[in-house]
C-alpha cells in the first residue's frame, strides 16, 4: 500500500503504507514502523502561505511542528479540513475571561483565541533556515504561487479603504514586520511569480495600487473563511458589513 494517509470519520489516521489506523499516526511514523508520507503539493502551498504569515515553527521535539495562534477559528478549521491528517484539529488556547482576568482588564475587550497545530515532520525542517538568527528570514529559492500568497494575505493582509471617501476605491497591503531584511527577496518572489505587477516593498509592507490590487484578489482566488472582507473589493458597505 502507498500513496496519502486518510483522516477517518473518527478522527484516527489510516496509514499510507501499511494501512492500519491510529489516534496518534505520528508516534507510529516516528518509531520507524513505517516511513514519514511526503506532504501534498497543495499542503506544501499552504504551509508556506502560513510560515509567511502567522505560522511559527516550533522545534523543541524530535521532529518540528508548525503551529498558528488567532482569534479567529473560522479561518483555522477552515485550515484543518484543508489540511486533513497533516494537522490535529482545533482547540481553544485561552478564552477571553481567562485573557481578561491574567490582565485586570474587562472581558469585553479581549477575544477567545484558538490555536491549530500541525504534527511533528521531519518535512518541516526545512523552515529552521528562516530562523538562523531567531528572527524569520526568508530563503532565496522561495515561490510564490497564488494558493501560497492567498493564506499569506489572509494573516497578514489588509484592505484599505478611507471611510471619509466611501466610493474611492481600496488598496492592499501585507504586512513583513515579521520578516527581516528581506526586501530583495520578496520583491524576487514576486519578480518570478505568474502575478503581472510589481508592488511597492518597503521594510513593514508589501503595497499594491489601486489597479494592482484588483488583480492580486483575482489572482490569488476566492475569499478565505474568516477573512472575506479582506476581498471586499467592490463595495465600502459589504466591506463595512463583513468586518
Amino acid at each position: 500500500m502507498s500513496g496519502e494517509p486518510e483522516l477517518l470519520s473518527d478522527g484516527r489516521v489510516k496509514c499510507h503504507n501499511c494501512g492500519n489506523k491510529y489516534e496518534r499516526i505520528g508516534y507510529h511514523w516516528s518509531n520507524g514502523s513505517c516511513d514519514y508520507p511526503s506532504l501534498p503539493r497543495d499542503a506544501e502551498y499552504i504551509i508556506t502561505g502560513l510560515m509567511l504569515g502567522d505560522g511559527t515553527l516550533r522545534t523543541q521535539t524530535d521532529n518540528p511542528f508548525i503551529h498558528i495562534y488567532t482569534t479567529n477559528k473560522e479561518f483555522l478549521e477552515y485550515l484543518d479540513d484543508s489540511l486533513g491528517w497533516i494537522t490535529t484539529g482545533v482547540s481553544e488556547y485561552r478564552s477571553a475571561e481567562k485573557s481578561a482576568s491574567m490582565s485586570d482588564g474587562d472581558v469585553s475587550d479581549y477575544n477567545d483565541v484558538y490555536v491549530l497545530q500541525t504534527r511533528t515532520m521531519p518535512q518541516f525542517n526545512r523552515y529552521e533556515s528562516w530562523y538562523g538568527d531567531g528572527t524569520k528570514t526568508l530563503p532565496s529559492y522561495l515561490i510564490l504561487t497564488p494558493d501560497t500568497a492567498r493564506i499569506w494575505y489572509a494573516c497578514s493582509g489588509c484592505l484599505n479603504w478611507d471611510r471619509r471617501y466611501p466610493q474611492s476605491r481600496p488598496y492592499v497591503t501585507i504586512s513583513i514586520r515579521n520578516i527581516v531584511d528581506n526586501t530583495d527577496h520578496i520583491s524576487k518572489m514576486f519578480d518570478e511569480s505568474s502575478f503581472e505587477y510589481t508592488p511597492k516593498i518597503s521594510e513593514d509592507s508589501v503595497r499594491f495600487d489601486v489597479g494592482a490590487s484588483k488583480e492580486f484578489l483575482e489572482w490569488i482566488g476566492d475569499p478565505l473563511p474568516g477573512f472575506e472582507y479582506k476581498w471586499a473589493y467592490e463595495s465600502f458597505d459589504e466591506y463595512d458589513d463583513l468586518t
